[in-house]
């Protein structure tokens, strides 16, 4: 009562300001953090969806060329070496079919260039020099090779254009298994270009790509290609991530003096010694976040100053009605329990009994006398004699079910209606669950308090069709538990 008095004076308006103040300082807390960390954690995902975009147009484009150079070597075989086997044409047929490559060849067990797709070539073409060769004929070269970024359009070519290409070699062998040469496609870097171009990574962000050994082929975050052939094996993906996953996500900070943090995801091309790593600045990343965070702080110091000249308008309303509401819950309520009076119980199990007419259902009611509660009051004082009914009125309750009513209808007398039954059990259940309840020792202070309950028990329709005459039963019922010796219940008499 003087809460409710407290929130209803001169500080009550201040009071449910600084709550609500408190409750959007949470919402903005949690926006704060959780709206972080779901953006980041979002970044993430977004990240590793870009590098898998890119794995799957690599298959896709170092399929194709693989599958070129295969042709290359079935195409070189099928002419058991000899000159009369026109070659040329036969590789230009496999240019023709692939756009990504701008010049197919094949290099002899000495490393010269016997034949080319291209009209013109200068003078002799030997890749004799090149550290591929040398691996090829030591039989260490990968299966297919990836070489770094070149200057020039075509094999051999290292004119200063701002053209750029790499070579994708094959080692091919004769019939009878010996190094026989290297099929060669030279690409247009391009192809792989154009698939970061279309990819949103933001301003600071990069895409890079990789061989195995950790020699940079190409990155996005120069506009030209010279940065290719540098060797990052010590970096954290080949260093520490890769020998675990082939692909995973995580955040780097870069260093001390540059703390830009990466969102990093890696993928390693499957079939293919290609590694593809998308990297996005988290500062970029959280610029939305951000923003929503500031729009977010505007509208919670708008509604602030809206709901508090709302709080003072509702408020007078809402004292009025919790004054209406006190007085009727005083008026159906018994102020020392708290559980339903006798005219809250009444207007119940009238309504209870109007279903049960409807519904053709079986109802009872419970009429619970304490027996040696007056003992108590005398020897122990009113004090333990109220606490003795608050304990009763919640193990009455305990026994029974979420729909029922548990009532105090005067001094040691309470109500109990069970609305709606369906085996006869539940009653005799419920009976018996009150009288051994009651029955048990009350701690009060230093002593034990004991008390029992001699309950009568009414049913609608056999025992009456209205409220008055199944409690006048009940009561009846109960008086005759009385006088066979108490605690325990009796059934109405039919």
């Amino acid at each position: 009562m003087n809460r409710t008095l407290w929130l209803g004076g001169r500080y009550g308006v201040l009071f449910l300001v600084l709550v609500i103040c408190f409750l959007f300082a949470g919402i903005w807390t949690h926006q704060f953090l959780q709206g972080k960390e779901r953006a980041i954690d979002l970044a993430k995902t977004n990240t590793a969806n870009l590098v898998h975009i890119i794995e799957e147009a690599n298959n896709r484009t170092l399929q194709a060329i693989d599958l070129t150079l295969n042709n290359v070597e079935i195409g070189i075989k099928r002419g058991r070496w000899t000159e009369d086997y026109d070659t040329k044409d036969y590789l230009q047929s496999l240019l023709n079919e692939s756009p990504q490559v701008r010049e197919v060849a094949f290099a002899d067990r000495t490393g010269r260039v016997t034949v080319t797709t291209r009209d013109k070539v200068p003078g002799i073409l030997s890749i004799e020099d090149e550290s591929y060769f040398t691996k090829a004929l030591e039989g260490t070269l990968p299966p297919l090779f990836i070489s770094s970024p070149r200057p020039g359009r075509f094999l051999g070519d290292e004119s200063n254009t701002g053209q750029w290409h790499l070579i994708m070699a094959r080692v091919v062998y004769n019939d009878d298994n010996d190094f026989a040469g290297i099929a060669l496609a030279v690409l247009n870097p391009f192809f792989f270009q154009e698939i970061i171009y279309t990819l949103d990574i933001g301003i600071n962000g990069y895409v890079s790509y990789y061989r195995y050994d950790g020699t940079l082929l190409m990155t996005s975050d120069s506009t030209s290609l010279d940065q290719g052939g540098a060797n990052l094996a010590n970096d954290l993906i080949f260093s520490r991530y890769l020998p675990e996953k082939e692909w995973d996500t995580f955040t780097f900070t870069k260093s001390m003096n540059n703390p830009s943090t990466y969102i990093i995801s890696y993928r390693a091309t499957s079939r293919w010694p290609v590694l593809v790593a998308v990297g996005l600045d988290q500062d970029e990343v959280l610029i939305p976040w951000l923003q929503d965070v500031r729009d977010f702080s505007i509208i919670i110091v708008v509604s602030i100053l809206i709901l508090f000249g709302l709080t003072v308008i509702v408020f007078f309303q809402n004292l009025a009605k919790e004054k209406m509401e006190l007085k009727l819950l005083e008026a159906h309520h018994d102020s020392l329990t708290g559980i339903p009076s006798l005219r809250l119980c009444l207007d119940r199990l009238s309504n209870a009994l109007t279903r049960a007419k409807r519904e053709r259902d079986i109802l009872a009611v419970f009429f619970v006398d304490l027996d040696g509660f007056k003992a108590i009051n005398d020897n122990h004082g009113h004090d333990a004699g109220d606490y003795v009914l608050q304990e009763i009125a919640k193990r009455l309750k305990l026994c029974t079910r979420e729909m029922d009513t548990v009532g105090r209808i005067g001094g040691d007398e309470f109500l109990i209606i069970l609305p709606k039954i369906n085996d006869f059990s539940i009653v005799e259940r419920i009976g018996a669950s009150v009288v051994t309840s009651v029955q048990q020792p009350i701690q009060w202070k230093e002593d034990l308090l004991f008390v029992s309950a001699s309950v009568g028990i009414a049913l609608h329709p056999r025992d009456g069709d209205e409220a008055e005459q199944l409690i006048k039963n009940a009561d009846k019922a109960m008086f005759e538990a009385k006088r066979n010796g108490k605690n325990q219940y009796v059934l109405a008499k039919k």
